[in-house]
C-alpha cells in the first residue's frame, strides 16, 4: 500500500499551477470534444470542489442560496446567457474514455494482475480522500438546503489509479495522452456539458502524519480560504479545534456524538485543559514505578454520548514527561486496574519490574 507521501505529486496540484496549466487543460478537453464530434467547449476552472458543486447547479439552472463573486462565475454567467440550454454529456465522455482510451491501453499493454495490484496499492489513499471530501461537501451543501450533484467519472483524478499504470505508453494513444495531460496539469473533478466544462483543481496541499490526514495547527487539506478541511490523526474535526483551541469550551464538546472526534479533542487540548472543561472527580491515585503520580478520574455526570460515566487514567510518560488522559472502562475501581487495562492485562498480570 502506497502512502500519502508516495502520492503527493499526483494528489496535489502542480507547484507551478497557474494560467498556463489551465490553458493546457482547456486544449486537452478540446481534443476529447473533437473526438466526440462536439464543438470546442468553454472550459472554466473554479477554485474548489464546493464551488464546483455550486457551478454545476447554475449550469443545470438550479437555484443556489448565494452566488460566489469570482471570475469563474462571471464566465459561467456569460456562458448561460449565450447558450441557455446546456446538455450534460458526462455519459458520452465515459464511453469515449472506456472505448477509445482504457480498452486500447489494456489490449496493447495490459497485464490484468499487474494493473489490479497497482490499483490496489493506490486505493486506500484515494478512497479515504473520496470519503472525506464527499462527507465535507454533503455537510456544507445540506447546511444551505442543497444536495451534491453527481460528477463526471472521466476525467476525474480517480483515473490516475489506472492511467498511471500505463504512464510510459500514453504517447502511443493520442487521446490517452490528452487525458493524462488533463490530470497532470492539476484537474481533480469535472462536470461536462455539450458546450461547457466545469472543473476544479486538486488541493494545494495535503498534510499527513504517520500516513494519516493530520494538521497540527493548520488545515489537513487546503484549496483556498473558503474551502479547507481539518483532521487530527485521521479523524475529521472542526476548524476551531485546530485553529483556535484556546477558545474551545465545554459547550463545543458536549454536542459531539462521535467518540473518535471526542478523543481528538482530548489529545489536541491536552489532559489538563480537557479535564478542566469537565467536572471530573478523583477515584484513585498512586505513584508509578518511576515516581510519577498516576490517577483515575471519573466524570461526575453520566455522559450523554456514552450513556455512562467517562473514566480516564492520567499517566505521565517516563520518557517525555507528557501527561496523558487514557480512556478506560467505567467499571474499573483503582488506578492500577486502569493502567493494566490499557496494556490489555489484569492488575495481577501487569507487574512490570520497571517502566521504559
Amino acid at each position: 500500500m502506497l502512502s500519502y507521501q508516495d502520492l503527493q505529486e499526483v494528489i496535489v496540484r502542480p507547484a507551478n499551477f497557474n494560467k498556463a496549466e489551465r490553458v493546457q487543460v482547456q486544449l486537452a478537453f478540446e481534443k476529447l470534444y473533437q473526438a466526440l464530434g462536439f464543438e470546442n467547449p468553454r472550459v472554466i476552472c473554479v477554485s474548489s470542489p464546493l464551488e464546483l458543486q455550486m457551478a454545476i447547479k447554475r449550469g443545470l439552472h438550479k437555484p443556489i442560496p448565494f452566488f460566489p463573486d469570482s471570475k469563474a462565475f462571471s464566465a459561467l454567467e456569460r456562458q448561460l446567457r449565450e447558450s441557455p440550454k446546456l446538455i450534460p454529456i458526462n455519459g458520452k465522455l465515459w464511453d469515449l474514455v472506456s472505448n477509445q482510451i482504457a480498452r486500447p491501453l489494456c489490449l496493447a499493454f495490459g497485464d490484468e494482475n499487474g494493473l489490479e495490484a497497482h490499483m490496489s496499492s493506490l486505493n486506500p489513499v484515494f478512497q479515504e480522500l473520496n470519503v472525506t471530501l464527499s462527507r465535507a461537501i454533503k455537510t456544507r451543501l445540506e447546511a444551505d438546503g442543497l444536495s451534491p450533484e453527481p460528477l463526471a467519472h472521466h476525467p476525474n483524478w480517480f483515473d490516475l489509479k489506472w492511467l498511471s499504470y500505463y504512464k510510459a505508453k500514453l504517447d502511443q494513444i493520442p487521446l490517452a495522452q490528452e487525458l493524462g495531460k488533463i490530470l497532470d496539469m492539476g484537474l481533480m473533478q469535472a462536470y461536462c456539458f455539450d458546450k461547457l466544462v466545469l472543473w476544479t483543481p486538486k488541493p494545494s496541499y495535503i498534510a499527513t502524519e504517520d500516513n494519516k490526514l493530520h494538521g497540527e495547527n493548520h488545515p489537513s487539506i487546503y484549496w483556498n480560504e473558503n474551502f479547507k478541511l481539518y483532521h487530527w490523526n485521521g479523524v475529521p474535526v472542526p476548524a476551531k479545534l485546530i485553529e483556535s483551541p484556546q477558545e474551545i469550551r465545554k459547550e463545543d464538546i458536549e454536542p459531539i456524538r462521535n467518540a473518535e472526534v471526542r478523543r481528538s479533542f482530548l489529545e489536541k487540548l491536552g489532559a489538563e485543559r480537557f479535564s478542566s472543561l469537565f467536572d471530573l472527580q478523583l477515584v484513585d491515585s498512586d505513584i508509578d514505578l518511576r515516581g510519577n503520580r498516576q490517577s483515575l478520574y471519573r466524570s461526575r455526570e453520566i455522559d450523554p454520548v456514552a450513556k455512562e460515566h467517562l473514566q480516564f487514567a492520567q499517566v505521565i510518560c517516563p520518557t517525555t514527561q507528557r501527561v496523558y488522559f487514557l480512556t478506560v472502562p467505567p467499571h474499573l475501581q483503582n488506578v492500577w486496574e486502569a493502567v493494566s487495562w490499557t496494556f490489555g492485562k489484569s492488575s495481577d498480570e501487569y507487574q512490570p519490574e520497571r517502566e521504559v
